[in-house]
């Protein structure tokens, strides 16, 4: 798809979210509809408690416990990620479409480099392979993200950047 393409790369459509408990199946998100186009941001606002993550969470089903997709649609292209089994969504997750959580400081390990976790991300994610090209894929992560000091934050620990940074 080319980036002049008005066909939205991601499109949801009507997805409704439950998760079970004792007493039954409560729907936590109900009928969310939205499409993000090529070289677009968009931003997913709301209170506390009204389902940002739950959304984000949904689409590339990573859903705590019990949560789970009950109905609707989730297009990344012509695929429809809510019939993937773990096993396909583990083979785009990190190098088609991915997730940056609200609280990012939660997910970095304190006793890590920065350089050390973003390594074994692209590592994981199967996007690049020797060290040489994991270490200069993971310094163009960063850069992409907006840290034009890459290569030095590569050795610090997430206690030594801001929250922004983060």
């Amino acid at each position: 798809m080319n980036a002049t393409s008005r066909e939205p790369l991601l499109s949801v459509r009507d997805l409704h979210v439950a998760f079970e408990s004792q007493s039954g199946s409560r729907e936590v998100l109900h009928s969310v509809t939205f499409d993000i186009f090529p070289g677009e941001t968009i931003a997913i606002v709301g209170e506390s408690g009204s389902g940002k993550s739950t959304t984000a969470s949904a689409i590339i089903q990573l859903l705590p416990g019990t949560g789970h997709v009950t109905s609707g649609s989730i297009m990344l292209g012509d695929d429809d990620l809510t019939l993937y089994n773990q096993a396909q969504m583990a083979n785009i997750r990190g190098r088609e479409i991915g997730y940056v959580p609200q609280d990012p400081m939660s997910n970095l390990n304190p006793v890590w480099s920065i350089g050390f976790q973003v390594k074994e991300a692209v590592r994981a994610n199967g996007i690049a392979s020797g060290k040489k090209e994991i270490e200069a894929r993971a310094v163009e992560v960063l850069k992409q993200a907006g840290l034009a000091d890459a290569e030095k934050r590569m050795h610090q620990y997430p206690h030594q950047f801001s929250g922004g940074m983060r």
